[in-house]
């Protein structure tokens, strides 16, 4: 059997790094929207100042990490696509990064055409909100496309650095939902 996984390598440094650094970079830029507020609260969920800077302050981090792992995975030696499709940190990833571009696209299009004019003038507030309105739908996606995975019987897990960091992220998605909801409303 043809080895398809690969082992970490200087470039995946070097994309994770940058990776890394987009992710803060939008960090500082949405930092006012962390300071909204000492709690969060939701029916089920009350959150203190720490909890709210530290699991909102990893989400920037988080969406930049995602397409970089699915991109690294793309990168060959790789399994077939048929194979692919079957490990669920490439489905986690592909699911999450499809959530983030289209959510995101639906949301300006929607502040586009509603035309919000006291978000307007500030793109950094139109920007924190896109982005926070969109949080959302990643996490449900990683649910709903694992629950196909695993219904299907389609999950075949690797044994690599990348796949298990896929599911990790995957994972983080998914226990940042009702964050994420909190955040949306």
């Amino acid at each position: 059997m043809k080895r398809t996984s690969r082992s970490f390598n200087v470039l995946d440094g070097m994309v994770l790094v940058a990776a890394t650094a987009l992710g803060i970079a939008l960090y500082r830029a949405l930092d006012h929207r962390l300071e909204e507020g000492n709690t969060l609260w939701l029916p089920v969920l009350y959150l203190p100042r720490w909890a709210w800077r530290w699991g909102l302050g990893s989400m920037p981090i988080a969406a930049a990490w995602t397409p970089a792992l699915a991109l690294l995975r793309a990168r060959q030696p790789r399994p077939t696509p048929r194979r692919l499709a079957r490990q669920p940190g490439w489905v986690a990833n592909v699911a999450a990064s499809s959530a983030l571009v289209i959510g995101s696209l639906s949301w300006g299009f929607l502040w586009a055409t509603a035309g919000r004019p006291e978000q307007l003038g500030d793109p950094v507030g139109l920007v924190s909100s896109i982005f926070f309105r969109t949080l959302p739908f990643v996490g449900v996606s990683v649910a709903a496309s694992w629950r196909c995975l695993g219904l299907g019987g389609r999950w075949q897990a690797e044994r690599s650095w990348i796949d298990r960091a896929g599911r990790a992220l995957g994972w983080y998605w998914v226990v940042t939902f009702p964050l994420s909801l909190g955040l949306s409303l």
